[in-house]
């Protein structure tokens, strides 16, 4: 009966959730001084792009170092649920400093997943387990924080569904004329009278007046917003329409 050899190599990202440094997202390189297999791969990070969150794809590098050659057969990504599970079909001999890559994909959060391939050297079978991780995308984790530093909340907004943090301004309730005055947009509250001046018999100058908006998003509704000053003449004692815009 030929003897069975099981290789297990752990592969740990220390700290990994929530945590977007760089030295989180370095390679991690295990060698079997034994046999002669040197694997090297990193974290997997996920792919943002600011509307779709998604899984992130990564590369694990197979080198044989040791003498004579080592055929890989196959290889196995289980990510927590049996049902997350990815079959790799390989077919290749190794050579002394010879390598192979094998692409791998990853899951969306800090997790871990498990690497399994199989192969044989010298006639017999061999299985290397490897712990592979997963971690957040960093330009969304920092995205995140620095969201929360400013006590905001951060999630998609608008009809595109782009993920946005929205938080309070600092100069929110604020009078202005126009959204150059403000942090995000100047939304108009009413209406000033200012004389006669310029406009024809029976009408009079006014000016809308507005208050700075209290949020950095304004995506999601329909508001008066003064992108200028809007001053113009009406006849006396008229109302006057405010620029309604809806943001989407």
């Amino acid at each position: 009966m030929r003897r069975f050899v099981c290789l297990v190599f752990v592969l740990l990202l220390a700290g990994c959730a929530g945590s977007s440094s760089s030295g989180d997202h370095a390679p991690r390189v295990v060698r079997d001084e034994a046999r002669g297999l040197l694997i090297t791969v990193a974290p997997i990070e996920a792919a943002w792009d600011g509307i779709a969150h998604h899984a992130g794809t990564g590369e694990a590098s197979l080198r044989w170092e040791g003498p004579g050659e080592a055929h890989l057969e196959s290889a196995t990504l289980s990510w927590g649920e049996a049902s997350n599970r990815t079959e790799y079909g390989m077919d290749s001999t190794l050579r002394e400093g010879e390598s192979v890559p094998l692409r791998v994909t990853g899951g969306l959060a800090a997790s871990e997943g498990t690497l399994v391939v199989r192969g044989r050297v010298g006639g017999e079978p061999f299985e290397v387990r490897a712990v592979v991780t997963s971690v957040p995308n960093r330009e969304r984790v920092a995205a995140m924080e620095a969201c929360a530093a400013r006590q905001g909340s951060f999630g998609p907004r608008g009809l595109s569904g782009r993920e946005l943090c929205d938080a309070p301004t600092a100069d929110g309730g604020r009078p202005c004329l126009s959204s150059s005055e403000c942090e995000t947009a100047c939304i108009a509250t009413g209406v000033r009278v200012l004389g006669t001046e310029g406009c024809a018999a029976g009408e009079e100058q006014i000016q809308l007046e507005g208050r700075c908006f209290e949020r950095t998003v304004t995506l999601g509704g329909c508001r008066a917003y003064l992108d200028a000053p809007a001053v113009s003449c009406r006849p006396v004692g008229h109302g006057s329409r405010l620029p309604i815009r809806c943001g989407d």
